[in-house]
């Protein structure tokens, strides 16, 4: 550790390799007594259609499954590849209504409020209560925020929202991701997101520039792939993700 941390920068790659062990299932052991990702994946389809039904979400188009080229890695057997459409209950862009600042109204988030996987609180404008979209667009509790829209070095960064449902909403060029907490750990998908194999090939082979920005649009997040481990190995990994990310810091 006193080698890979002399210098600031070194600290940034400790970070990132973290991640990768995490998402490549090298962080923690595998218990095989847990449910495989795959019987996970169908309980997340059958609360989607239930609430499909009950008019809670929007049907969207059904996504094709993971094929093997599309795999960036390898992983373990219990776990499976599976798109963000898949995993998530909804993908939402943001309110196009102009913020100002004001003493009243509900803050909105911004693409330069995400920094290292989280959001930064204070300072936002705001938006009236009043306006179309809400109370659709406000955050809950372990949201994701996706920057659809920046220079090209910026685009796709993502952060988790973990305060108080309803009291803040976000801007258009953000994408709002939200899980059913139930059969998923946000806090899990977001590191996923993090972490550099999703840049490099689930944005990067996206982007598309124009006018001096570059767009990743919510079809093609849709269709993104993040590897999905069993459940309890999703909360395995964050503590100990958490654990040491806080070595880092």
């Amino acid at each position: 550790l006193p080698r890979l941390t002399t210098r600031p920068k070194h600290i940034q790659q400790l970070r990132q390799t973290i991640l990768n062990l995490a998402v490549r299932g090298k962080l923690v052991p595998q218990d095989p007594n847990d449910e495989p990702a795959s019987g996970l994946l169908k309980r997340i389809q059958n609360n989607k259609e239930q609430l499909i039904s009950e008019r809670m979400i929007r049907k969207d188009k059904p996504l094709p499954p993971v094929t093997e080229e599309e795999a960036p890695f390898s992983i373990p057997r219990t776990w499976s590849w599976a798109r963000i459409g898949t995993c998530a209950l909804s993908t939402e862009y943001g309110t196009s209504v102009k913020s100002d600042h004001t003493d009243n109204g509900v803050p909105v988030l911004k693409m330069g409020d995400i920094q290292d996987g989280k959001l930064l609180l204070g300072g936002q404008k705001k938006v009236p209560r009043s306006i179309d979209g809400l109370p659709q667009l406000f955050l809950k509790r372990f949201d994701l925020l996706y920057n659809r829209t920046n220079s090209a070095e910026l685009v796709g960064k993502t952060g988790i929202y973990l305060w108080d449902d309803d009291a803040y909403t976000c801007a258009s060029y953000l994408i709002r991701i939200r899980f059913g907490n139930q059969l998923t750990n946000p806090v899990y998908s977001n590191l996923a997101m993090n972490a550099s194999y999703f840049r490099e090939t689930q944005i990067l082979p996206e982007l598309q520039q124009q006018c001096g920005q570059a767009n990743v649009n919510g079809t093609k997040l849709r269709n993104m792939i993040i590897p999905v481990p069993p459940l309890a190995e999703q909360y395995r990994i964050v503590v100990k993700v958490d654990e040491l990310i806080t070595l880092c810091d």
